[in-house]
């Protein structure tokens, strides 16, 4: 979720796709948050975030072997992994948007949902 603090600049796709492929994004995805798709969601997400322009969504690779072995410990290792790349990979693309003045929000990777408020 992307925006520019004076609201006078936008971000191009280009370069925010940039900056998660070089943080270690496998792949990336925009949405914005005015598509008519989004109207379920819309209000609980800018309750979170107000000032909601942009969802991003973000890909990293997992080690196949792993996640096809019986071996459920093998399984849940490349899984931990996995979330632990995404949260920092989060990290550091909201440090790179700060510094240019952009503002964000990260959302954990292993529980989205809200337990306070399933239906979210």
């Amino acid at each position: 979720m992307i925006m520019k603090k004076n609201n006078q600049v936008k971000l191009s796709s280009s370069r925010l796709r940039e900056i998660f492929l070089d943080a270690g994004a496998d792949d990336v995805g925009f949405v914005e948050i005015g598509r008519p798709a989004l109207k379920d969601s819309k209000e609980a997400i800018l309750e979170l975030f107000p000032d909601t322009k942009t969802l991003v969504s973000v890909v990293v690779s997992l080690n196949r072997p792993n996640l096809c072995t019986p071996a459920r410990n093998l399984t849940s290792y490349e899984l931990h992994n996995g979330q632990d790349v995404l949260g920092e990979l989060q990290w550091r693309v909201l440090r790179i948007l700060r510094k240019e003045g952009y503002s964000g929000l990260a959302l954990p990777s292993a529980f989205p949902m809200d337990m306070e408020q399933p239906s979210r």
